[in-house]
This record gives structure tokens, C-alpha cells and sequence, in this order.
């Protein structure tokens, strides 16, 4: 059926009329982050204690100087403000470090929350985010002993925090 004129602009006046709502609702929602950004505090700044982790695994302490050194640190996820944040981050890296990779289609063991483990069907990192992800932060293991040994070890650096 064909549309009229009439037909045709008041279709089009709906589409824009909800258009419009969604282009404001999402102006407001820029508006309420942009506030909170503008209200947060920049941090480290000159003078902060912050915490990193050394490529031999040490935690250091420094304060903030806006340096080379500190800037490095900053663009590799390496600044933490407390001495726990920066030893998780050491325990994410020691277990990335010891990564076991399975043959394409083999299968393997890994940890799930809660200490659940459980056994891959296949393992193919193209197809599978979760293979993909398992590898990269090393839980990828021959048996489900290593899973298990795997997740004492480094299970809590892993762990998705509560929101």
C-alpha cells in the first residue's frame, strides 16, 4: 500500500520525534559522565606513593614524579595504590609467565569461579574467546591437577571484584 504525503511526514515526524529522545538521553548521559570525570581527582600526582612490580617480581614503593620511570610504568598498567593491588598484578604476570599451550583441537583443564574445574572440549583460540582468554592468563593445563594446583596459586588475582 502506498503511503500519502501526509502519511509519509507524519512517519517521518515520529521516526524523528524518537530520534530525538534517544539524542538527548544520550547528550544528559555525556553530561553525567563528563561531571564525574571533571570531579574526579587525578591520581598519582606529583608527590603520590604509588606501588609497581619490577621485571624480576619485586614491589616497589615510589613517589610520584612525573619522570620517565613513572611515566613507563603508568602506560604498562604497572602504577597501584596499595602494596595488594601490586601484588595481584604479580600473581596475573607469574601466571601468564608459565602459560602451557594445548595442541589445535586438543583438549585441557582450566578453572572456573569458585573454584570449579572443568574440561575444554576442543581447544581453538580463533573460535573461542574463552580458549583465547584461558590461554593468555594461563589457565590452560594437561590435568586437572595442574588446574587445581594452578588456582591455588593464582585464582584470587583473577577473580572478577563485586561491583
Amino acid at each position: 500500500m502506498k503511503l500519502t504525503k501526509q502519511q509519509e511526514l507524519d512517519e517521518f515526524k515520529e521516526d524523528y520525534s524518537s530520534f530525538k529522545a534517544l539524542a538527548d538521553s544520550i547528550t544528559k548521559q555525556i553530561a553525567r559522565i563528563n561531571a564525574k570525570l571533571e570531579g574526579a581527582e587525578e591520581w598519582p600526582k606529583e608527590g603520590d606513593e604509588y606501588w609497581c612490580v619490577t621485571a624480576s617480581g619485586v614491589l616497589l614503593n615510589h613517589a610520584w614524579e612525573n619522570d620517565a620511570r613513572d611515566r613507563e610504568a603508568r602506560s604498562m598498567g604497572n602504577v597501584f595504590k596499595t602494596e595488594a593491588e601490586a601484588e595481584l598484578h604479580k600473581l596475573r604476570l607469574q601466571s601468564m609467565a608459565q602459560r602451557w599451550r594445548p595442541g589445535d583441537g586438543g583438549r585441557y583443564w582450566y578453572a572456573q569461579r569458585e573454584g570449579r574445574f572443568e574440561r575444554a572440549a576442543t581447544f581453538d583460540p580463533q573460535l573461542y574467546v574463552v580458549d583465547k582468554t584461558n590461554y593468555w592468563i594461563g589457565n590452560c593445563h594437561p590435568t586437572e591437577a595442574a588446574a587445581r594446583e594452578w588456582y591455588s596459586k593464582f585464582g584470587k588475582a583473577f577473580e572478577v571484584p563485586e561491583s
